[in-house]
C-alpha cells in the first residue's frame, strides 16, 4: 500500500487517500511530468493479472471523451496494480442528493444529454458500464459531469456482477446477480445497453424524488406518481428508460438524446409563433428604440481626453495580448469593463472592443465560460460570423455540443470566413478528444497561411494528445522548435517546449531551455521550480551512490524566495512540495 509522499513508477507521488471505490482504493497524486493532480486507484488483488491479460489497458487509453475521465497509465509495483487517470475536482451526485440539494430542470436535461452521449460511446465501444449509480458521476467545479469508475466493465460480465449497486441496477440485472448468487443454473439472460439505460434513469429518479430506488421492483412507486416541479417531458423520458421490460425501453443513450432534441425543437416551434407575434406588437416600439439609440450615438460623442485615455489603455492591452500575457491583458480589461459605463458610452465602439479582447483572453487562458458569456453578450450588440465561432468553440469545451452546432450554423449562415470556419471544426473534434483530425486540419491551414497562431495549435493540440497518444510529442517538439526559434515566442510557448522534451525524455534539452528562462524570466518563480522538480527526478533515476541535489537545492530555495517576495494570494502546491523537499535534501 503506498504511503503519502511515495512516487509510484517514478512518475506519480502519492498525495492522499481519497476514498475507496467499487475495485479498490483511491489516492490523489501529483503527476511529476505533466504537473497536475491524478487519480491513482489500487486495484483489488483479486483483480490483478485481469485487466493486463485482456487487453483492457489499450482499450482504457484509447477512450477520448469530454464526459470521460482520461485513462493515462497501468502499473504494477511488485504485487499491486494500479491504473492512473484524471482528478475530477469536484463532488459526486451521491453527495448533492445526501445533503438535500434540488437540482434545477435545465440542469438535469444538460447532464442527461452528456451522459446518453457518453454511454453511446462507451457502447459504441462494445464496453457496458454496469454499475451507474450517483457515486460513479462526479459534477466538476466548472459545471461538467463525468461517469467514471467505467474501467470495472471491462473485467467480464461476472466481475461486473460482482460489484452490482442493487437498488440502481435493472431488472435484469438484479435477477442475474441473484441467480449467481444463489446459484441458479440456466439463467440465460443477456445483459447490454438497455441495462445501463435503466440505471442511469434510476440515478435520475432518486435525483428527481428524493426517493432511493427499490432494488427488486416491489412496492416501487413509478415517477409519475410523485407530485415534482418538473415538466412532464422529463418526467416521461425518465419513466421509459426505467420500463421493467427491456422491450419497452430506450435501447441506446443515443435514441434517448434524439428524442429530447425533437421534443425541444416542437417547444422551439411554439416559442417561434409566440416571437413572431409579439415581434409584431413591439415592432414600432423597437423602431423607436432604434431610432433613439442612433441620435444618441451621434449627439454623445467622447471629448478629446477621453478618447485619448480609451486610445491608450486599448494599445497596453493589444501589446499585453501580443506577447502572450493573456492574464494580465484580462486583468485589465476587467478593471475597466468594471469601473465607469459612462466613461465607456461616451467614445463609439469602445465597450465592444473591450468585449472582444476579454472574450480573446479567456479563450486562450481556456476559460471558456466566461468566453461564452463575453461573446453572447457581443452578440446582443451585433451579429458577426466571428462571435458565433468563437461561441460554437467555447460551448464545444464546456461539452454543450447541440449548442456548438448552432452557433456554427449561425457562422456560416451570415457566410464567415472559411478559414476561421475550419478552425472552429477542428476545435470542436480536439474538444471531443479527437485530436488527430483536430491537428490534421490545423496543418493543412499552416500549408495555407503559414501564420505562427496556426503553428501554435499545432503544437499544443499534439501536447494535449501526447497525454494519451505518446507519438504526438515529437510533432509538439519540432512545433514549439519552430516558434522557439521565430520573433514572436511567449513564456508559455518555452514552458510547454519543456513539457514537450520531458515526454520525449530529452530532460537535458528541458533543462537548457529552463536555464534560459531563468535568465529571460529571472522573477518568475514558476521556472525554478518547475527546474527543481525535473533536476530531482533526473538524480532519483541514477543509483543512490552517483546522486547530487546541490543544483536542485539551489532551485528549489530561488523558487520559494521568489514565490514568497511575490503579491501572489494564491496558494501553489508545488511550492509547498519544495519546502518539504529542502527540509529533506542531504
Amino acid at each position: 500500500m503506498p504511503y503519502p509522499g511515495e512516487i509510484l513508477g517514478g512518475v506519480y507521488q502519492i498525495i492522499d487517500e481519497i476514498g475507496k471505490g467499487g475495485v479498490g482504493i483511491i489516492y490523489r497524486a501529483w503527476h511529476l511530468n505533466l504537473q497536475k493532480y491524478v487519480v491513482v486507484k489500487k486495484i483489488k488483488d483479486n483483480y490483478v493479472g485481469v485487466l493486463e491479460a485482456r487487453g483492457e489497458v489499450d482499450i482504457l487509453k484509447s477512450l477520448h471523451h469530454s464526459n470521460l475521465p482520461q485513462v493515462y497509465d497501468f502499473l504494477q509495483v511488485n504485487r499491486e496494480v494500479y491504473t492512473v487517470m484524471d482528478f475530477i475536482d469536484g463532488h459526486d451526485l451521491k453527495y448533492y442528493i445526501d445533503h438535500g440539494y434540488r437540482f434545477e430542470e435545465a440542469a438535469l436535461w444538460q447532464w442527461l444529454i452528456q451522459l446518453c452521449e457518453v454511454l453511446e460511446y462507451l457502447h459504441k465501444h462494445g464496453i457496458l458500464h454496469l454499475d451507474i449509480k450517483p457515486a460513479n458521476i462526479m459534477l466538476a467545479k466548472d459545471g461538467n459531469i463525468y461517469l467514471i469508475d467505467f474501467n470495472i466493465s471491462l473485467s467480464g460480465e461476472g466481475d461486473a456482477l460482482s460489484g452490482i449497486s442493487q437498488y440502481y441496477a435493472s431488472p435484469e440485472q438484479f435477477r442475474k446477480w441473484t441467480a449467481l448468487l444463489y446459484e441458479i443454473k440456466d439463467q440465460e439472460e443477456a445483459l447490454d445497453a438497455a441495462t445501463d439505460i435503466y440505471s442511469l434513469g434510476a440515478t435520475f429518479y432518486h435525483m428527481m424524488t428524493g426517493v432511493m430506488p427499490r432494488a427488486d421492483l416491489n412496492g416501487m412507486v413509478p415517477i409519475d406518481s410523485f407530485r415534482l416541479n418538473y415538466s412532464q417531458h422529463l418526467i416521461g423520458i425518465i419513466g421509459k428508460m426505467m420500463e421493467p421490460s427491456k422491450k419497452r425501453r430506450f435501447h441506446s443513450g443515443g435514441k434517448i438524446r434524439d428524442s429530447i432534441r425533437k421534443m425541444q425543437r416542437t417547444k422551439e416551434e411554439k416559442m417561434t409563433l409566440r416571437i413572431v407575434f409579439f415581434g409584431m406588437l413591439l415592432g414600432i416600439l423597437i423602431l423607436l428604440l432604434t431610432i433613439g439609440m442612433i441620435f444618441y450615438r451621434n449627439h454623445h460623442h467622447a471629448g478629446e481626453k477621453e478618447q485619448a485615455i480609451l486610445l491608450q489603455q486599448e494599445e497596453q492591452i493589444q501589446q499585453l495580448y501580443d506577447t502572450g500575457e493573456y492574464e494580465a491583458a484580462y486583468q485589465e480589461i476587467i478593471r475597466i469593463l468594471s469601473g465607469s459605463t459612462e466613461f465607456l458610452e461616451k467614445a463609439e465602439g469602445a465597450e465592444i472592443s473591450f468585449l472582444e479582447k476579454a472574450a480573446d483572453c479567456c479563450m486562450e487562458l481556456e476559460a471558456y465560460a466566461e468566453a461564452l458569456q463575453y461573446t453572447q453578450e457581443l452578440l446582443t450588440l451585433a451579429e458577426k460570423p466571428e462571435y458565433y465561432n468563437h461561441a460554437a468553440i467555447a460551448a464545444a469545451y464546456l461539452g454543450n455540443y447541440s449548442e456548438a452546432e448552432y452557433y456554427l450554423e449561425k457562422a456560416r449562415g451570415l457566410q464567415g470566413d472559411q478559414t476561421e470556419i475550419d478552425q472552429t471544426l477542428a476545435e470542436i473534434k480536439a474538444s471531443k478528444g479527437e485530436y488527430a483530425e483536430a491537428i490534421k486540419t490545423y496543418q493543412s491551414l499552416w500549408q495555407r497561411d503559414g501564420s505562427i497562431g496556426i503553428l501554435r495549435r499545432i503544437a499544443l493540440l499534439s501536447l494535449k494528445a501526447a497525454d494519451s497518444q505518446p507519438e504526438y510529442a515529437e510533432l509538439a517538439v519540432t512545433s514549439y522548435e519552430k516558434i522557439q526559434s521565430s520573433q514572436n515566442v511567449f513564456y508559455s510557448d518555452r514552458m510547454n517546449l519543456v513539457t514537450a522534451y520531458i515526454k520525449c525524455g530529452m530532460n537535458q534539452k528541458a533543462i537548457s531551455v529552463l536555464q534560459e528562462m531563468q535568465v529571460l524570466y529571472p522573477d518568475k518563480y514558476e521556472v525554478y521550480t518547475r527546474t527543481a522538480i525535473l533536476r530531482y527526478n533526473m538524480e532519483l533515476k541514477k543509483p543512490p551512490a552517483e546522486r547530487d541535489f546541490l543544483k536542485t537545492g539551489k532551485d528549489a530555495e530561488k523558487a520559494v524566495q521568489l514565490y514568497d517576495q511575490s503579491s501572489s494570494e494564491k496558494i501553489d502546491e508545488q511550492i509547498e512540495m519544495l519546502r518539504q523537499l529542502l527540509d529533506t535534501l542531504p
